[in-house]
């Protein structure tokens, strides 16, 4: 998709965000509002639709591998059900999310960095089954058991201050993102899993969940795969957390959480060859520190850690961190500002693997500001700057701009 398809877009966008539906009460949040009424009719019987469109624009402005402007683009159409209100099942639920993207190969071909620059690109563009998957909570919702398709950092390894920043490693860290044979079950390619929820209390938390060991196909990267190989093998994932409340918001800003991960299938060492154990484990935290109720200004901050075996894998550890203030912008009340910095270190079998030197640490800082421009439609400009992209000794520090439009229909 070209810049001309961006623009096109965005003046559609604008315009019928101006339209009679954007006179509606219901589903403010949406650029066609209630759709004269349709979707509080869906909802009522238990069915939400959402569209979703997300398009990057980047420059790489010096550094990096290849000074250029590149668009990626991704499309998310998902349909959540209600299985009490269609068939009287009390605590079920289903959600399908069908995606598509488009747009070449950014990172790779102009920046070079191991940690990535945008979590909209893709390793091939395809249209793809993201997520199918049905959940049953018990004991008035404090034990959920969900099987199916599922994006495993949609649940662990997730602290939402960090969801509105592009680099990918804000939303799961270098250390188990480089993990698996295709990937751990993420975005684009997710696999099927078995995952249980216990809640002791209303701010405890403890989930388990086993997923396929190889997401998709490795050699199937066209589309929705899925595939259970004899040598497969489960990725099984753990997290604890507490999650006491913020005043005025439902989100999960405040969260302490510990995590793990194992792959039963073992995998080769980067020095011998020698089948070995991959695993590792992760931190975070994160809280709203600061909220004035009247102005609704607020500061949040994330601090994350992971930390892998680095017999298997290039990372050994990584660290995030970051500030996020929003509505601190006069006559701005939905804008948001943050700053994070996402490190990663080279684990020694990955330095004495490679042919030419390389260095131990990647670094990435990110500046945002996300803004609503209009019912539904969203803007966000952004600055990245890499710090020895790559590790390779070679490839320049990069500093990279781009903007973000966001249009939920």
């Amino acid at each position: 998709m070209n810049l001309r398809r961006l623009v096109y877009i965005a003046v559609v966008s604008l315009t019928t965000a101006t339209s009679a539906y954007a006179a509606e009460g219901a589903f403010d949040d949406k650029l066609l509002g209630d759709v004269g009424g349709m979707r509080t009719k869906l909802s009522d019987v238990g069915v939400d639709v959402s569209l979703d469109y997300q398009g990057d624009v980047w420059n790489v402005a010096s550094g990096g591998k290849k000074r250029m402007t590149t668009y990626l683009d991704f499309i998310e159409l998902r349909t959540n059900l209600d299985g009490e209100k269609l068939l009287g099942i009390k605590g079920n639920s289903v959600s399908v999310s069908l995606i598509t993207t488009d747009g070449p190969a950014t990172n790779a071909s102009t920046v070079g960095s191991t940690q990535g620059i945008s979590n909209s690109e893709v390793g091939s563009n395809a249209v793809r089954v993201y997520e199918a998957w049905m959940q049953q909570n018990f004991l008035d919702d404090r034990v959920s058991v969900l099987v199916g398709l599922h994006d495993l950092n949609s649940e662990f390894y997730a602290t939402p201050i960090s969801d509105n920043f592009l680099v990918p490693t804000f939303q799961i860290g270098q250390s188990m993102a480089q993990s698996g044979v295709n990937g751990p079950s993420v975005y684009p390619t997710t696999s099927v899993a078995g995952r249980v929820k216990v809640k002791p209390t209303a701010e405890t938390y403890v989930s388990v969940a086993a997923y396929d060991g190889v997401a998709g196909r490795p050699n199937h990267t066209s589309g929705t795969a899925v595939h259970f190989g004899k040598n497969d093998g489960l990725l099984w994932v753990g997290e604890l957390g507490l999650t006491p409340k913020a005043a005025d918001t439902d989100s999960e800003v405040n969260k302490l959480a510990l995590g793990g991960w194992s792959y039963t299938e073992k995998q080769a060492d980067l020095v011998t060859g020698n089948p070995e154990r991959s695993q590792g484990a992760y931190a975070l935290a994160s809280a709203r520190f600061y909220h004035d109720k009247a102005t609704g200004r607020d500061l949040a901050a994330f601090l994350r850690g992971g930390i892998a075996d680095d017999s298997t894998l290039q990372a050994d550890y990584n660290i995030e961190a970051g500030l996020v203030a929003n509505g601190w912008v006069p006559t701005r009340p939905d804008s948001e500002i943050g700053l994070g910095v996402s490190t990663m270190h080279n684990g020694d079998n990955f330095v004495n693997s490679v042919a030419g030197a390389a260095d131990r640490n990647e670094t990435i800082y990110e500046l945002y500001y996300k803004d609503t421009v209009a019912r539904g439609v969203s803007i966000q400009p952004d600055v990245v700057y890499v710090v020895n992209p790559g590790t390779d000794q070679v490839t320049r520090n990069a500093f990279v701009v781009g903007a973000r439009l966001g249009v939920s229909f």
